[in-house]
């Protein structure tokens, strides 16, 4: 209760390209993605906290914008930690609302985004092996949202020979599992994440693909009032691209 934190995450992803044409020529391109987002955490009480977090930069990939400054804003409140005080076992439930303050959405490399409000509930799971301490030691969690995008009538793009319209709502799961173990100042964890289409988007959206990832990374807590975070994401489920694309530039 009364505790503030300030947040920062940042992912990038870069990837060159060589086409082979005729007349043994060839062409390059780089394909890149980078984000960054801060955040704040405040505790309401003890169980309820409340999460704003805006994404502040984020690349889009579009010719004629190539990047939004600012991205999205995320709106969330978690009511968490129900359980006895001295047991290992702890649930939640959080609330998730998406305001399309970005410029550009269906962005390629990105999980889906539409240019609407949309909203999300997830149910939080939790095995802790200290819980007078519950950052520290063995912590095991599970993770399961439902989200709605709220997208039914979009055009998700901007070509004019676009003519397709979202005829159902886009829904999806998304889901979470992942083992941590922290001491005082290190700690390492591992984490596999995915998303499910319920409702997938029309063929027109640039990631509608089912997707898993592995994620193994380190923690360091240099004093009290800092932590730090790096992972790398592996992927392991999507690579086959469902994108329709329009045109030979698309």
């Amino acid at each position: 209760k009364g505790s503030l934190f300030l947040g920062g995450h940042s992912n990038a992803f870069f990837k060159d390209e060589v086409k082979r044409g005729t007349g043994g020529l060839s062409s390059a391109v780089t394909y890149w993605d980078v984000h960054g987002m801060m955040g704040l955490i405040y505790g309401f009480t003890d169980k309820v906290e409340f999460h704003l977090s805006q994404m502040m930069y984020q690349d889009t990939n579009y010719w004629d914008k190539s990047f939004n400054v600012p991205d999205d804003l995320w709106l969330n409140a978690k009511l968490g930690s129900i359980g006895q005080k001295n047991s290992s076992v702890r649930v939640g439930v959080q609330l998730d609302l998406r305001l399309p303050t970005g410029h550009i959405h269906n962005i390629p490399l990105e999980p889906y985004s539409a240019a609407r409000i949309s909203v999300g509930v997830t149910g939080l799971f939790s095995i802790i092996t200290e819980p007078l301490f519950p950052e520290l030691g063995l912590n095991i969690n599970a993770n399961i949202g439902y989200f709605n995008h709220n997208d039914v009538g979009l055009v998700l793009t901007s070509f004019k020979n676009d003519k397709i319209t979202v005829e159902q709502n886009t829904t999806e799961l998304v889901y979470g599992f992942s083992v941590s173990n922290m001491s005082k100042d290190f700690g390492c964890f591992g984490e596999i994440y995915g998303r499910y289409f319920i409702q997938k988007p029309p063929i027109t959206a640039f990631t509608r693909e089912n997707s898993l990832f592995v994620t193994p990374g380190i923690m360091y807590t240099p004093n009290p009032w800092l932590r730090l975070k790096v992972g790398l994401d592996l992927r392991i489920l999507g690579n086959k691209d469902e994108t329709v694309y329009s045109g030979d530039g698309g």
